[in-house]
């Protein structure tokens, strides 16, 4: 009996693409100029994030939210939000 042999590139294929994770990269591209414009003579107390980490964060743990009982983690979060409705996601 002959063993069937593996198409390996076929199978990378396959890894890679359950791996992939459509992100928008967007936070980015302003990321210096919020941090410094937050963070400003900013002596003690926590770091402030930019609204669009938030936002990136929130469509993150939003698409894990389906598998939470995998993902037990406790999310501290300080920010300056004015809409909390992009927040809302993040409860697992």
């Amino acid at each position: 009996m002959e063993m069937q042999r593996r198409n390996w590139k076929e199978y990378d294929e396959k890894l890679v693409r359950r791996g992939e994770l459509y992100i928008s990269l967007d936070l980015l591209e302003n990321w210096d100029e919020e941090l410094s414009k937050m963070n400003s003579g900013k002596v003690g107390g926590s770091f402030e994030f930019p609204q669009t980490f938030i936002q990136f964060l929130a469509c993150s743990f939003s698409s894990v939210q389906a598998d939470r009982r995998l993902y037990k983690k406790t999310v501290r979060i300080h920010t300056k939000a004015k809409d909390y409705r992009l927040l809302h996601h993040l409860h697992l």
